[in-house]
């Protein structure tokens, strides 16, 4: 069961200003029950005033935690059934009643009632991982194939190519200039958020250093990075792969306010290095001229 912390908490937080047509004090003297979790008390009073309110879904949300810290299952499952009918907390509402169900030992509802909570947007994948009330499931065929589902649902990134075509990037490198050997700096590029985000942490070795953050965009279809550095340097770049090279085109902002356009190449090597170039266009001379070549060494 997910508890008052973390989701709950937030999710509730949403409601505390609604008005109710109950009583006042009743409602007042439930939620005072609620907070200090009291729920056998709470839950009484919540069930008085759900009679009232037919239509209040966090009184029926409510009500179905209290039923439910209680073990009262079949009681919590239709107190939940009623705030889901009303579209109060479904997500939460529908997993606790799968819970619920699990508890009493029928497995199949609870896996139906699993997908609906999937369905409507459930994404705690750890706490689906962790949750005690869940074990009748664990040892049933269907578990593996559910957990697959979920991990998909909560964790889109991990299963999408167009995520991993950075991939080669990822890593911990000193970085050379190309020709000459001169060294520059290190760059520790990491996936992030399970592979929706690629950051980088470039350290020159001047002292100086920068950011970046790079993201795939399904709407536009294309790579995003978003640079910002120590010299109030930044830029956001769009574009991807093209011809087995990452190729990113934007506009570099300097602190000053001045703009130029820029270019940045990537491409693997067959030792496992990574070449980078960077360009600048020139609209006096209408052309690309080399700003930065260099190539990334794993430490």
């Amino acid at each position: 069961m997910l508890t008052r912390t973390g989701l709950i908490a937030l999710l509730l937080s949403l409601y505390i200003g609604a008005s109710f047509a109950a009583e006042k004090g009743s409602m007042a003297e439930a939620d005072s029950l609620f907070a200090k979790q009291e729920y056998a008390q709470a839950g009484k009073l919540y069930a008085k005033i759900a009679k009232q309110e037919k239509d209040n879904g966090l009184v029926w949300w409510r009500l179905g935690y209290c039923n439910h810290l209680q073990q009262k299952w079949k009681d919590a499952i239709d107190a939940y059934k009623k705030a889901d009918e009303l579209k109060f907390g479904r997500a939460v509402a529908r997993y606790n009643i799968a819970c619920a169900f699990s508890m009493m030992g029928e497995v199949d509802s609870s896996f139906a009632w699993l997908e609906k909570a999937n369905a409507s947007g459930f994404r705690q994948f750890e706490q689906f991982e962790k949750d005690t009330d869940l074990e009748n499931l664990r040892s049933t065929e269907k578990w593996a194939s559910f957990k697959d589902d979920l991990m998909r649902a909560s964790y889109p990134c991990e299963y999408n190519d167009r995520y991993k075509e950075l991939d080669f990037w990822v890593g911990d490198w000193n970085v050379f200039t190309m020709g000459t050997g001169q060294f520059v700096g290190t760059n520790r590029i990491e996936k992030q958020e399970h592979g929706c985000r690629i950051h980088e942490t470039w350290r020159a070795n001047s002292g100086s250093g920068g950011v970046s953050i790079n993201f795939w965009n399904p709407e536009t279809e294309r790579w995003n990075q978003i640079w910002n550095d120590a010299a109030g340097q930044y830029f956001f770049y769009e574009g991807g792969m093209k011809d087995g090279k990452f190729v990113l085109e934007g506009v570099t902002y300097e602190a000053d306010g001045k703009s130029e356009r820029s270019r940045m190449m990537m491409w693997p090597l067959d030792d496992g290095s990574v070449r980078q170039t960077i360009e600048q266009y020139s609209d006096e001379k209408t052309e690309w001229w080399m700003l930065f070549d260099g190539i990334y060494k794993k430490q």
